[in-house]
């Protein structure tokens, strides 16, 4: 028997541009500008080893930082060109548009031209930082940190449904739950919970766009249809690359 799509995705709802997990933790997302190092001086990469450092230091919550490489499809920007090409009425404006065109397509002829995104994932744990959680969970949670913060990689094992008579778990928590133990466990947020989880989240986001702010980075929070595409395109990677991302409906954007 198949296992259903939802038995390996860890994320229970995208809401106010925050995830929130099965697990009750809450995640938020930063995507981050890039620079090329290679082309400062030496004392302006000094610098900004400098700074990078200390602000991983400073950090007393964990993150992650994610690299995504895409494989970039230009098709409709050569047609583009083309279509300047024809309406060019400038004859010398009009060659060197098509020696432009030709040169492009030369440069995605020899190889691949990839798409980098960078994003940092910055986690909070309701039930654990406002002290609503058991010791239990606690422990689950430390362990998670230490792992695959958004999910991205799968999710292992199927968490058996509770006996609706008797109200308990027939799979118990163990004492000291591992990474894949850890996957299974669910728990639910009150509003309250949530709204006080999201602020000191964002509190977190804020302090790290800070810090990458002085390395010479730029980093803007995705919201909640931002960060649904980027999940869509994690899972259909082929339709990514050629540029195609179904409309959200209404509903599921808050």
């Amino acid at each position: 028997m198949s296992t259903p799509t939802q038995d390996f995705i860890q994320i229970e709802q995208i809401r106010e541009g925050t995830i929130v997990m099965r697990d009750a933790s809450i995640k938020g997302v930063l995507a981050v500008s890039s620079l090329n190092f290679a082309l400062k001086s030496e004392e302006e990469q000094e610098a900004i080893i400098y700074n990078f450092q200390n602000f991983l230091n400073s950090l007393d919550f964990s993150c992650q930082i994610l690299a995504t490489s895409r494989k970039l499809n230009i098709t409709g920007y050569i047609e583009k060109i083309k279509e300047l090409e024809k309406s060019q009425s400038n004859e010398l404006l009009r060659m060197q548009t098509v020696d432009y065109r030709k040169f492009i397509e030369e440069l995605v002829s020899g190889g691949s031209i990839m798409n980098k995104n960078f994003y940092v994932i910055v986690p909070y744990y309701p039930l654990v930082e406002i002290n609503m959680a058991s010791e239990q969970y606690k422990a689950a949670a430390e362990q998670a940190a230490q792992g695959d913060l958004l999910g991205t990689i799968g999710r292992t094992g199927n968490a058996e449904k509770k006996d609706e008579k008797q109200g308990a778990p027939s799979m118990p928590v163990p004492e000291n739950p591992s990474l894949k133990q850890v996957k299974v466990i669910t728990a639910k947020l009150t509003e309250k919970q949530f709204q006080t989880g999201k602020y000191q989240m964002k509190q977190r986001m804020e302090y790290v766009s800070l810090g990458l702010r002085r390395s010479g980075l730029k980093a803007a929070a995705l919201g909640s249809e931002e960060l649904i595409e980027l999940f869509w395109a994690f899972h259909h990677p082929k339709q990514a690359e050629q540029g195609y991302y179904p409309q959200i409906p209404p509903e599921l954007i808050t």
